[in-house]
């Protein structure tokens, strides 16, 4: 569900006709409250145009151009100095992505005079690193990911559904619920609190909780009315499960939408690229009949004119 999300922040961006160029973590955000289950990307201070909106142009290809964007997760095209365009975005996400499962990248912790000489060590490291190192230990899926995002051409658009489809069968086939609640939607308080008493008295519903420090020592005590808690709660969660329930489905319409356009799309395209061959291939043919016919008319023609001039000769 995460990588769903990614992908499509970044096919927004570039729906509006520019590319991110520094992928990673700390430039995405969670929602709060109802927005728990919503990832926002942020910081465009890199960003660029990658297609001119008067005339709809690509940018041209170009090299020697400087490392833009984060070193742990730029392409390797960046690293070679190439210009960045969509396809350097969705290779980052496939690193962001490794990099959540596994906890780090092949090429983290590298010792280095300077930064150059890092950047240097990173990308002879990524370089050297198939797809299939990569993600060893994963689902295939990623490793299709990165070799996919690692072909894509300069100006290629990326198959953002397919991307996203493959990732939901995956999601799916593991038995997991698709419906966009995440681990930290509904967490608790979170802070490793220790129930150390229970009164019995006619404050059956006071609770009393500490936190300790590291060597076990109390640094503070609450004592809340957990009945009320609870209650209050349990409504909040009931009204915002609800809530983003509506929010999934809408998502999940859309998705599904996108898909049938897609499928209808290149049906059509499909059936309009045979009814064209099948044009194509009828004029061929009728052009071949004609120059055939043109062919035999000046051979017959020809036999005519040796017929008659033979004729003459005799005379």
């Amino acid at each position: 569900m995460l990588a769903d999300q990614l992908i499509s922040r970044i096919e927004t961006i570039h729906s509006k006709g520019y590319i991110h160029r520094d992928v990673k973590p700390e430039n995405f955000l969670i929602g709060m409250g109802k927005s728990a289950n919503i990832i926002y990307l942020i910081d465009f201070g890199l960003s660029k145009k990658y297609r001119d909106s008067r005339n709809n142009q690509h940018i041209p290809y170009r090299e020697n151009k400087s490392l833009i964007g984060t070193a742990r997760y730029a392409t390797v095209n960046s690293h070679l100095g190439m210009e960045q365009s969509r396809r350097d975005d969705i290779e980052s996400i496939g690193y962001l992505l490794v990099y959540f499962l596994k906890g780090s990248l092949p090429w983290q912790g590298i010792k280095a005079t300077d930064k150059q000489d890092k950047y240097n060590k990173i990308m002879e490291k990524k370089l050297s690193t198939s797809s299939e190192i990569l993600c060893k230990g994963l689902p295939i899926e990623f490793s299709i990911y990165m070799s996919y995002s690692r072909n894509l051409k300069f100006e290629e658009k990326p198959d953002y559904l397919y991307l996203r489809k493959m990732f939901k069968e995956l999601f799916v086939r593991r038995n997991f619920e698709w419906n966009y609640m995440y681990d930290w939607c509904y967490p608790s308080d979170n802070i490793d609190l220790d129930d150390i008493s229970k009164n019995n008295n006619d404050q059956k519903f006071d609770k009393t909780y500490v936190k300790k420090n590291t060597d076990g020592e109390i640094k503070f005590k609450l004592t809340i009315n957990t009945q009320g808690m609870y209650e209050e709660r349990e409504s909040k969660t009931n009204n915002n499960l609800l809530d983003q329930r509506d929010e999934f489905n809408q998502h999940e319409q859309m998705i599904n939408s996108d898909y049938q356009k897609n499928e209808e799309n290149i049906s059509e395209e499909k059936l309009q690229n045979n009814y064209n061959n099948d044009q194509n291939n009828t004029n061929s043919n009728q052009n071949s009949q004609q120059k055939e016919n043109s062919s035999n008319n000046k051979d017959t023609g020809s036999m005519i004119a040796q017929q008659e001039n033979v004729k003459n000769d005799a005379f």
